[in-house]
């Protein structure tokens, strides 16, 4: 079967297999040329004939055909080249199609409108609403229709509808129109129809129509602008807001927010159950909608317009901004508030119907708000950038660039203030609850102090540069006000309640911020003394940039927490929640103090903390302290994982949550303390040198992983083993579930341990290789079959066996297929390939496994049990993601496994993508990518507690094979065109060594 793929140009001169051959050749090229030139008999230079420029022209060919690079498989030619032509007679048979000018290689391509597949996709996907309307009518004693369905599918709808009219802005024959128009329609007759099944319907009905007819003008509106930009804007808005970020990444998230809905109502026995999650999902997929429609709506101004007015990170630490753009971000924080308090909530379940009316108002409001700062921050944009534009005289974008060039050393005093107003406001609390002893107020204190503890830590080092007394003092009454009265308080509540224990932790705790604040000063001091460039990146990177995600992600865990709280109705039951959220944002902190004690050390010292990911493969030249803190962070992952699979289980084993949460704060203070000694003797170390030789560990290649990364994949390919016979043999649930657990560690270790050593081609390695594919398949699917046949299971007994073994065999051969061409890469391209393809996809592939595997056992922990049917969902969800992650990540490493030029012929940007310009391959693998995409995402529902739901197996078995199907094709379209390439350069080999003798025979007789 011939793929019609592009030929793509030969290889640079730097693309040779080993340095032996390419000096071999260039010898015996350098000898051939000189013998040539030196066994002519030059005559004088009044005796020169007149076929001397003929001469030195043949010459200067032999002289160009030496740097040719050839090996037995391979030739490597320098673009360009110039081979000496032969005479007429003499000339080869080679087809011109094989010489690297004949070889177009694939370039970007103006788009003026997306292919119709797009619309009719979009079509078929707003048609879902009116296809429910009718397949479940309106009853308004049901109310399923307007109280699941309607919010459920109305904002990828009304996304899906906004991106229809922007694809082809440019179509203006009255039948596309007449299709645009039906289509909104359609969705504009579905909601009144949802409008009409209220009982008060006539308010209601008439703010919709004129909602709906002012989002029609918009559109026309929209449309008509779009159209009337010039062709490379109009190209580049298709392809990257509409195509990218709107329907791949705006649709993907309004889709996988209703299929949350969807796995709720699943998992609930009456839809009505999940009123808090439906509730959640429709204000999250509203705000998100209307992030979408600003995006869509914002391209079509100039980029230059729109770069000035983006709020630019280090004017927000000094706070050097206008009043319109202080508002502008007040406002987006008020937006990002709301989006963490919506999706906090959208964690209920089963159990996530509404407590009290309250909950229920505070949800709708907060959509209210929410969506209101999205839109207000849109439209004040948009008024100014729309002023600016209509004034001629408005000025460029590079006016105000010299601004930049002054370095930011510090940042706003403001920021301190507002931490000590926000210390204030916990202080407050905590003698209040001290004072009265109401739980709601020691909830309330216990959910900001993660958030002040962020505060007060950006606001201590925000400055370091103030040496003053005064502003010392400042420091010290900041920590006193934070520290010591705030924990004073909460001691004396334990006391007045009887708690010593409580009252003891409060001690410690005052303790460890008081050691911590002592070395946050020597810490300071040090960030004082970095170069004005490294002390304004730490400021906006390390300070604010990372501080606010950590504060983000603390705000969604506090959340988390009232969301539990309105979900079973008291804040005494979600304490376990609660430990959670405190153990989660505690290892968020830590790791983001670790990297501030990176960031205090100069740019070109931190080398020496940095572990490569050459050292790291090879398992070679690493220092224990690195060693160490390696191991450290992979405890700290771990628990990381285990606690965010668990904060949402009803219950947890308490004595687990112990143990994980003493070996991950034990783990974190002893990386935070290593840290420290590692950053203290690297400054004294580079300080006591004047002149110091950096080492360039870039320079660093390797050719194979060392051999623990297949000692640790035979060891847990056996276990696997040993527990699918022991289940077979005995059919203990447990032996079952932890072969399952173990499968996706085992078959992506295995996968990936045939691309370790591709250089590796004796037959002891490759007798290693086919024993561990042996000893690993066989048992699986034997005894999978034998425990389904003993279990009464005939039919997926047989259907695994079927479908197992060639499915691993022709996954093997494919392996070694690609194995094979990866062998074939330069060293510096296989150093890449290893380090940054095989072993960082790897480790990225390795979270996730993780993350699914405690889903799974923390639904066990929740229910007290793994076979009551009520983790069936979470199951089959994380067994079929994770072999979904593993083939993902086979196809990602498939695709570098080849040189550049190899890659550039089988990938396609987003032009191709737009019009749909691809061979036939190419389009049935992104229909398979996107089929896995869709059965991923409904899989994602699958989390939580119930009864099984059949639509999880069909969806995994689905998303599984679709995503076989695309590697497949990947896998062999870039063994195909390798296989191509090579045939190719063999040819120019022929062409050129043929050349190479008739220059020569010509000079001879000459």
């Amino acid at each position: 079967m011939e793929l019609p793929t592009r030929v793509p140009p030969p290889v640079s001169p730097e693309s040779s297999v080993t340095q032996n051959e390419e000096e071999v050749v260039k010898n015996f090229s350098e000898g051939a040329g000189e013998r040539i030139e030196h066994s002519i008999e030059q005559p004088p230079d009044d005796a020169k004939p007149e076929t001397e420029s003929k001469e030195e022209k043949n010459v200067e060919s032999v002289e160009r055909v030496t740097d040719v690079q050839v090996t037995d498989d391979q030739v490597t030619l320098p673009n360009p080249i110039t081979v000496a032509t032969p005479p007429e007679d003499q000339q080869s048979d080679q087809p011109a199609s094989l010489s690297p000018s004949s070889t177009p290689c694939p370039s970007p391509q103006l788009v003026t409108e997306c292919h119709f597949f797009y619309s009719a996709l979009l079509c078929a996907q707003s048609s879902l609403l009116p296809l429910t309307l009718f397949w479940r009518g309106w009853d308004k004693a049901d109310g399923r229709f307007w109280e699941f369905w309607m919010p459920t599918l109305l904002p990828q709808t009304l996304g899906a509808v906004l991106i229809s009219w922007v694809l082809k802005p440019r179509r203006s024959d009255w039948y596309y129109k007449a299709f645009l128009y039906l289509q909104y329609f359609a969705y504009c007759s579905t909601f009144i129809f949802g409008i009409l099944a209220k009982d008060d319907w006539v308010f209601t009905l008439c703010a919709a129509v004129i909602i709906q007819g002012g989002i029609l003008k918009l559109l026309e509106k929209l449309r008509r602008t779009i159209a009337s930009l010039a062709d490379d804007e109009l190209s580049e808005y298709l392809k990257h807001t509409v195509l990218k970020y709107g329907l791949i990444v705006g649709m993907g998230q309004l889709l996988f927010i209703s299929l949350i809905s969807i796995g709720c109502d699943g998992n609930a026995y009456d839809f009505r159950q999940c009123r808090r999650a439906l509730t959640s999902q429709t204000g999250l997929g509203l705000m998100l909608l209307i992030a979408l429609g600003v995006n869509i709506i914002s391209g079509i101004f100039p980029r230059r317009i729109l770069l000035k007015h983006t709020v630019k990170v280090k004017r927000v630490v000094a706070l050097d901004l206008p009043l319109g753009e202080i508002i502008q971000c007040i406002l987006g924080l008020v937006a990002i508030g709301c989006g963490m308090y919506i999706l906090g909530l959208m964690t209920g379940g089963a159990w996530g119907d509404f407590g009290e009316y309250k909950e229920q108002y505070v949800l709708i409001y907060t959509i209210i708000i929410g969506c209101g700062s999205l839109i207000s921050v849109a439209i004040w944009k948009w008024a100014i950038i729309w002023r600016e534009m209509r004034q001629a005289d408005a000025p460029e974008l590079e006016q105000p660039q010299a601004e930049d060039e002054v370095p930011m050393t510090e940042a706003s005093s403001i920021w301190f203030y507002i931490s000590i107003l926000a210390i204030l406001l916990q202080t407050t609390l905590s003698i209040l609850y001290s004072l009265t002893l109401d739980d709601m107020l020691q909830f309330s204190s216990s959910l900001i102090y993660p958030l002040v503890v962020i505060l007060y830590v950006a606001a201590l080092l925000s400055q370091p540069r103030r040496e003053s007394v005064q502003h010392r003092r400042k420091l010290k009454l900041h920590f006193a006000l934070f520290v010591w009265v705030g924990e004073a308080a909460t001691g004396l509540a334990s006391f007045r309640m009887g708690d010593f224990g409580a009252l003891m932790v409060s001690l410690f705790r005052a303790v460890m911020f008081t050691v911590a604040f002592y070395f946050g000063l020597k810490l300071r001091r040090m960030i004082s003394e970095l170069p004005d460039k490294d002390l304004e990146a730490f400021l906006t990177d390390t300070i604010f940039s990372r501080g606010l995600l950590t504060f983000i992600y603390a705000l969604f865990f506090s959340f988390q927490v009232v969301g539990c709280s309105f979900e079973r109705g008291s804040i005494g039951r979600c304490s376990n929640t609660s430990s959670i959220a405190t153990f989660i944002t505690l290892f968020l902190l830590l790791t983001w103090f670790i990297s501030i004690m990176h960031s205090s050390l100069r740019k070109e010292w931190r080398k020496e903390l940095t572990l490569t990911n050459e050292q790291l493969a090879s398992v070679s030249g690493i220092p224990y302290l690195l060693l160490a803190q390696g191991f450290l962070t992979l405890i700290i992952k771990t628990c990381h994982l285990f606690f965010l699979s668990t904060i949402t289980a009803y219950y947890s084993y308490e004595t687990t949550l112990a143990v994980f949460a003493l070996l991950g704060i034990s783990a974190s203070i002893l990386s935070v303390i290593l840290t420290a000694y590692s950053i203290n003797r690297t400054k004294k170390h580079n300080e006591s040198e004047c002149e110091r030789v950096e080492e360039e560990l870039d320079d660093l290649a390797i050719n194979e992983f060392s051999w623990w990364y297949n000692a640790i994949s035979f060891a847990l390919t056996s276990t696997h083993s040993i527990l699918r016979v022991a289940y077979a043999f005995n059919l203990i649930q447990i032996y079952g579930l932890l072969a399952d657990i173990i499968l996706p560690y085992s078959a992506l270790s295995f996968t990936l341990s045939l691309l370790t050593k591709p250089k590796r081609r004796d037959a002891a390695y490759m007798r290693f290789l086919i024993f561990q594919l042996i000893t690993f398949v066989l048992p699986e699917m034997i005894s999978s079959v034998m425990s389904n046949l003993r279990m009464g299971e005939v039919f997926s007994g047989v259907c695994y066996a079927v479908v197992g073994m060639p499915l691993w065999y022709f996954s093997f051969k494919h392996m070694l297929r690609i194995r094979e061409a990866s062998a074939s890469l330069p060293p510096k391209e296989l150093s890449e390939f290893l380090c940054q393809t095989v072993l960082v996809r790897g480790l990225l592939a390795l979270g996730p496994l993780v993350f699914f595997s405690f889903e799974i056992i923390s639904c066990a922990m929740s229910q007290y049990s793994i076979v009551n049917g009520q983790c069936a969902n979470t199951s089959t969800a994380s067994f079929y993601l994770s072999l979904i992650l593993i083939v993902v990540t086979l196809l990602s490493v498939t695709n570098k496994a080849a040189p550049n030029s190899v890659q550039r012929a089988i990938t396609w940007d987003y032009s191709h993508m737009a019009t749909l310009n691809l061979v036939w391959w190419q389009r049935l693998q992104g229909g398979f990518v996107v089929i896995t995409v869709v059965a991923s995402l409904c899989l994602w529902g699958g989390f939580g507690e119930g009864d099984q739901n059949a639509i999880y197996p069909l969806a995994g078995i689905t998303g599984f094979l679709a995503a076989v199907l695309a590697w497949n094709f990947g896998s062999y379209a870039l063994i195909k065109t390798h296989d191509d390439l090579r045939q190719s350069n063999t040819a120019q080999l022929e062409s050129v060594r043929s050349a190479r003798v008739i220059s020569t025979g010509e000079l001879s007789n000459d």
